[in-house]
Parts: structure tokens; C-alpha cells; sequence
């Protein structure tokens, strides 16, 4: 997970790493905490956030592609066939129902909710819910000190197609369990910019192929000929000339003869 989402912060910048959960075994009711990879950079989306790690976020998105019979197998009795998304519009319909795959999305959502909360005479605090169904036997409740408005954050999950809710439920956490990796970053104009090794180096790659590819060419319109002069001029020494592409000689001498002859 850690290797997946740090190539694609070196790549382009953006990684995520998922947390879930997953039952012991098929006869167990207990769950254990997994730190999952999310290799595709592109079918993860988080809301608006400040934070590097997107712990701010509110609301977030996974996105699978999914194979029809897998979807049956995963979901029996749910709608998957092709005309069950007729009623969703003709460019929303492509992406999420084709003739082999279907689109599955995960919604993750935090609702806030206010509460009232005391500060009571024994020390303790409560929400003005749980005063309020102070048990009898407990005894005479304590006196209210102090008051203030709290919130209470829920994060709702579910998972639906593009016409209808597969499953839903609430998760007992406070953040969204998204957590987001990133290259460099920057912030323009109020924008949010991220980058990762690649966009600054296509410049300098650029003028590396480009000088590679003048020298590949400088190569290939080179004459094969090493050596060229008037009829005459290689008489002397001419076995060297001949080896001079094989062998390293200390010098070479040619023959001082113009075109004339002279």
C-alpha cells in the first residue's frame, strides 16, 4: 500500500492508501483494521481539504470497474442488466454500465449533528440525551454547572451503482478513511497544485531527445568514406591510409599534389 501510493506521488504527484476492515473469518463476528493499497490514483476522489493527508475531508469517493458476473455473484438480486439504466442519461449511462463491466461506486460522508453538553457538580460531562435518560436507580441526578454546544460527527458509508443503493451502513470513526499522499505542492492563486518527478523533467528530457535525435541523424547523412583527397595524394604510405580505420598510427603523411597534378 505504502510502495503503490508513493510511486504514484513520484509519478504524478497524487496517491491514496485505504483503511478497512474485514471479518477474522467466515464464522467469526470480529473485525480486524487493514491498510489497503488503491493503486488507481484516478478512481479515488476526496472532497475539499487543506490538510496533506486529506484528514479534513468530509467526503470521499472509490470507484470500481467491475465485471457483470462478478456483480451478480457479489450482489444477487440487485439490478445490473443494461435496460435497468435506461432511466439514467445517455452520457451518464456509458460510464456506468457497459456491455461487460459495471460501475461500482463507495460513498463515504461525514454529517455533523449539534448536541448540548453539561459540565455537571460531580466533575463529569454529559450530552444533555444521556441527562435526560438518567436512570432512577441511579440515584438523584447531580446539578448542571455549565453548558455549551457541541457537534458530534457520524461518518456514513455506503455503496450504490448509478440507479440504486447496493448497502449502507455507519462507521464508528471520525475521519474519512482515505488517506492522501502527496509529491510537492504548492498553492496559486488560492489553488491547490501538485506535481510529481515527471512534469519537471520533460524539459530537460525534451532537449536530451532532441539532441539525441540531431546526433542520430548528424550519424546517419555522415559519408561512409573516411578520408577523401585528389587522385595522388595517398601514394605514400598508402598501406597506412588503408588501415587507418583499423589501426592507431603516430601520424599520417599524404602527398602535396593539387588537382592539376602539380
Amino acid at each position: 500500500a505504502y510502495a503503490a501510493a508513493g510511486e504514484s506521488a513520484a509519478k504524478i504527484g497524487l496517491g491514496y492508501i485505504r483503511i478497512t476492515t474485514a471479518y477474522v473469518s467466515e464464522y467469526s463476528f470480529d473485525q480486524e483494521i487493514f491498510i489497503r493499497p488503491l493503486p488507481n490514483t484516478f478512481a479515488v476522489y476526496l472532497g475539499p481539504h487543506i490538510m496533506p493527508d486529506g484528514s479534513d475531508s468530509k467526503e470521499g469517493i472509490i470507484v470500481e470497474v467491475m465485471e457483470v458476473a462478478k456483480f451478480k455473484e457479489q450482489y444477487p438480486g440487485k439490478k445490473c442488466n443494461a435496460e435497468d439504466f435506461e432511466t439514467v442519461d445517455a452520457v451518464s449511462r456509458a460510464y456506468w454500465r457497459s456491455e461487460e463491466v459495471i460501475t461500482v461506486a463507495e460513498y463515504f460522508c461525514l454529517k455533523r449533528k449539534a448536541q448540548t453538553l453539561y459540565f455537571l457538580a460531580d466533575g463529569t460531562t454529559m450530552t444533555k440525551e444521556d441527562y435526560d435518560k438518567w436512570p432512577q436507580e441511579a440515584g438523584a441526578k447531580p446539578s448542571i454547572q455549565d453548558e455549551r454546544t457541541s457537534f458530534k460527527e457520524q461518518l456514513k458509508w455506503c455503496k450504490l451503482t448509478g440507479i440504486e443503493v447496493l448497502e449502507e451502513r455507519d462507521l464508528p470513526v471520525k475521519y474519512i478513511p482515505i488517506v492522501e499522499v502527496i509529491g510537492r505542492e504548492s498553492n496559486v492563486e488560492g489553488k491547490r497544485i501538485l506535481w510529481g518527478l515527471v512534469r519537471p523533467a520533460k524539459d530537460s528530457l525534451r532537449m536530451y531527445n532532441y539532441w539525441a535525435s540531431t546526433l542520430t541523424e548528424k550519424f546517419g547523412l555522415a559519408p561512409k568514406t573516411p578520408f577523401i583527397g585528389a587522385v595522388g595524394q595517398f601514394t605514400t604510405a598508402r598501406a597506412a591510409w588503408k588501415d587507418a580505420n583499423k589501426k592507431n598510427t603516430p601520424f599520417l603523411e599524404y602527398d602535396a599534389i593539387d588537382v592539376n597534378n602539380n
